[in-house]
Parts: C-alpha cells; sequence; structure tokens
C-alpha cells in the first residue's frame, strides 16, 4: 500500500521525513500522515515524490503486476455478504431445533394448517440456503471474468434478498410454534451478532467511513483500524458462541440480560483502540525523533 511503500523507498534513499518534507515544501507532519495512511498526497505531489524517490507510480502505489478491474472488489465483497448471510440463516435454523416442540406445522393451505410434522423437518431449509450459496458461488466465478459493477450488484443482490426473504418466511412460519421465547430471541439475536462481528475483522472490512468500529482512531489510521476491528471480532464473536450455547442449553425468563455483555465488550475494543492510539503515537515520535536525528 502507499503509506507503507513511501516509507520504505524514503529510507532506501536515505531521507528522513523532515528532508523528504523539504524536498517537497510540505511540514513533517505531513509526511507523517501519509506514513501513517491517514492521509494522501494529490496527484500533483504524489509525482514530485516518485522523482525525488527515483521510483514509478506502480511502485509506490503497489500496483505492480496485474491490476483487479473495477467490479471484483464489489463481486468478491458482496460474495462474502451472501456468505455471512447464509452462515446467519443456517445457525437460525438450527437454533429451531432447540425451541420448538416436537410436532410444528408442515404445510398451510389457505392460510390454514393441513399437515403437521415432526420438528427435524425445519432442517430442509438448509437445502434451501445451500442451493442459494451454491448459485452465488457460481455467480462470483463468472462475474470474475467481467469487468461490469451493475451485473455483480444486481445479480449478488437479487440472490440477498432471496436468503433475506427465506429467512422472513421461516420465522414467520414457525413463530407460533417457538418456546422460551426470552432464550429464543437472545439466541437469535447473538446469531445476528456473531456474523456481524466476524464481517468486521479488516480481513473483510477495510478502513470505511459507514462499518466497524469507528472512532477518531480508527478513522485516522489505518494500522488502528486492523487492529480494533480484528480485537472486535476476536472478543465479540466467541463472546456471541457463549451466549447462544447458555441459552440453547439453559432456557431462562431473564436471558435478555445476557445481551448486556455487547455494550461492556464494545467499552473495552474502544479502550483497547485508545491504546493502540497512544502507542502508534509514542512510536511515530520516537520514529521521527530518530528520523530527525539522522
Amino acid at each position: 500500500m502507499f503509506y507503507e511503500n513511501l516509507k520504505k523507498y524514503r529510507k532506501q534513499k536515505g531521507y528522513s521525513q523532515s528532508q523528504l518534507a523539504e524536498k517537497l515544501f510540505v511540514t513533517r507532519q505531513c509526511v507523517s500522515k501519509w506514513e501513517k495512511g491517514a492521509t494522501q498526497p494529490d496527484l500533483q505531489t504524489l509525482a514530485e515524490i516518485c522523482r525525488i524517490l527515483e521510483v514509478s507510480a506502480d511502485q509506490i502505489l503497489g500496483e505492480s503486476g496485474k491490476k483487479p478491474t473495477d467490479a471484483q472488489p464489489l463481486n468478491k465483497k458482496l460474495f462474502v455478504i451472501n456468505l455471512f448471510t447464509a452462515g446467519f440463516i443456517a445457525v437460525f435454523v438450527l437454533l429451531l431445533l432447540r425451541f420448538l416442540p416436537d410436532t410444528v406445522p408442515a404445510h398451510m393451505t389457505g392460510g390454514k394448517i393441513d399437515r403437521y410434522a415432526s420438528k427435524f423437518e425445519t432442517l430442509f431449509h438448509l437445502i434451501t440456503v445451500t442451493i442459494f450459496l451454491c448459485v452465488d458461488l457460481a455467480a462470483y466465478f463468472v462475474l470474475r471474468k467481467f469487468n461490469d459493477k451493475l451485473t455483480a450488484g444486481f445479480t449478488h443482490g437479487v440472490i440477498l434478498l432471496l436468503q433475506i426473504a427465506n429467512a422472513i418466511f421461516i420465522t414467520a412460519f414457525y413463530a407460533a410454534s417457538l418456546t422460551a421465547l426470552p432464550s429464543f430471541i437472545t439466541c437469535a439475536s447473538a446469531n445476528f451478532m456473531l456474523w456481524l462481528c466476524a464481517a468486521m475483522h479488516p480481513n473483510f472490512n477495510r478502513r470505511n467511513a459507514v462499518f466497524g468500529v469507528r472512532c477518531s482512531a480508527t478513522l485516522k489510521s489505518d494500522f488502528v483500524w486492523n487492529k480494533a476491528n480484528a480485537f472486535a471480532a476476536y472478543i465479540l464473536c466467541p463472546l456471541s458462541a457463549v451466549i447462544i450455547a447458555i441459552n440453547a442449553a439453559f432456557a431462562f425468563n431473564l436471558a435478555y440480560l445476557c445481551l448486556i455483555a455487547y455494550p461492556l465488550a464494545f467499552a473495552a475494543v474502544l479502550i483497547y483502540c485508545k491504546v493502540i492510539e497512544i502507542k502508534e503515537k509514542n512510536k511515530e515520535d520516537e520514529q521521527n525523533a530518530n528520523d530527525d536525528a539522522d
């Protein structure tokens, strides 16, 4: 990435941040922000950086080799969203087995139930989820050959809507038969948080202004963003799994109290962000001192 390459090529030329800033007629703080990933130079300044460091734009931008088509990142991102949605629905169906009676409605005609069956027939819904996911996987590989964002967005979007509609249908069909509602709702909420927090991991969610652990520290630095969101995923996913396991094993009326753990966990994540920010600032100050000494 640019900020990593800038620092690498600057050091290869033997320039400190202050020396490079002087040649570019900018402040040392400006160069420091570039190397932290907080900001980026304009095109004219980028060209001047390439001239001074004697590198190509491809080298400093990390764009050597074949560049991905514009639609490829969107294609991959939407496939991952559909994958996580399928995972959520699959776990949701398995949770139904715990909170449904042994006999449940199996078919309706004209709004009236005309057949009952074992609750294990709900597992057939996993077939539908799997079919949708396989279709989306096939679409992902086919769309890799095309550079069309509209086609990628429409195809994955339709499959995502079908998955969501399937989840709504399953919920509505069995809602009246559910037992231990407090624990079931808590399990369903924790299941949602499980997949949502997994999607927060920086492997799936690069720095943006919409989704993830968003605070002043994470929005200023890619490094802090990656650390904070990885930490959040590692903390909140196991927490969600524990909440699901507890409520699936022991149904109780005060199950909603388990959800209090989430604000506490998010508070721990924010504290971690602050610690990382302070460490990063101290490291930056030390690096700047070394650069000035050089």
